[in-house]
């Protein structure tokens, strides 16, 4: 659809449109529609496929530039729209919840960080078409995704956890659902930067509940910046440690499992102190 309206022309000044301002129309010539259309398709689809999207669903025509460009539009105010945002006031029985992982992204060469483009000019490929055992593919730029949550507790007890201990018509209770979440990424930001701004976000929101933070395991090197971030003595990774080492010691000391299934009830006995059953030998 078309407006038409009249332009107030003056030398050396730019066009005036009194009515853009009454409809509030944009500057360019896409509607509020099209740019959360292109917007929400862009976070999940390529350029050329939200082209077509926007063409079978609106009737518009846009280029692939056009969609790019607006697609950065639309994340230009991101990070002012938090900074700006009264802190959420949550219950003081909720925890915060902080959670945080890395995903790597396939980069050209030169949009690779430092580090890892200087390993990628060193080593060289065996192989044109796949990697070999052991062979790095130093082409990837890790992207580190953060989140910052309230959630009501949610005690558990070993019913709920093993489901042979309760009877046929118990029901799963229903678990909480977050409030008040944030989830941002970056791939431009360091990790610890990435870090920071979660424990930062949780700090603005200090309303006297604990911390909780989830980090993926196999995200080297992000305990090392948790530990060295200033949360005011209110963050502790011991707890998740200390969990973390007794299954590990407790699958290891078994020397192996005959099944899956018991190697899988042995960590929640150690874990959860799940009352035993009586045995008629007790051994020394």
């Amino acid at each position: 659809m078309e407006v038409p309206r009249l332009a107030y022309q003056a030398p050396g000044a730019a066009d005036l449109h009194p009515m853009d301002a009454a409809l509030n129309l944009p500057r360019d010539s896409f509607s509020h529609g099209i740019r959360r259309l292109v917007a929400r398709e862009a976070a999940k689809s390529s350029f050329d496929e939200v082209v077509e999207t926007v063409r079978e669903l609106t009737g518009a025509s846009i280029a692939k530039r056009q969609v790019e460009e607006l697609t950065v539009r639309a994340a230009q105010d991101f990070d002012a729209f938090y900074q700006q945002r009264a802190a959420a006031r949550d219950p003081q029985d909720d925890l915060l919840v902080i959670s945080t992982d890395a995903k790597g992204i396939v980069m050209r060469h030169e949009d690779l960080r430092e580090g890892t483009r200087r390993a990628a000019a060193k080593g060289g490929r065996k192989l044109e078409t796949r990697l070999t055992p052991g062979e790095k593919s130093n082409r990837k730029r890790m992207a580190q995704v953060a989140t910052v949550y309230s959630i009501a507790p949610f005690p558990r007890g070993p019913a709920d956890i093993l489901h042979s201990l309760r009877d046929a018509d118990d029901v799963d209770a229903r678990r909480p659902r977050p409030t008040d979440k944030r989830v941002w990424a970056s791939v431009e930001e360091s990790a610890a930067t990435v870090i920071r701004e979660a424990f930062a976000e949780a700090l603005r929101r200090d309303h006297g509940s604990s911390f909780t933070a989830q980090v993926a395991a196999a995200n080297g090197g992000v305990m090392q910046r948790l530990h060295s971030f200033n949360a005011k003595k209110q963050f502790s990774s011991g707890i998740i440690e200390g969990l973390n080492n007794k299954a590990k010691v407790t699958l290891r000391k078994a020397y192996g499992y005959r099944t899956f299934r018991i190697a899988e009830l042995s960590p929640y006995h150690v874990l959860g102190r799940l009352p035993e059953p009586k045995l008629a030998h007790r051994f020394v």
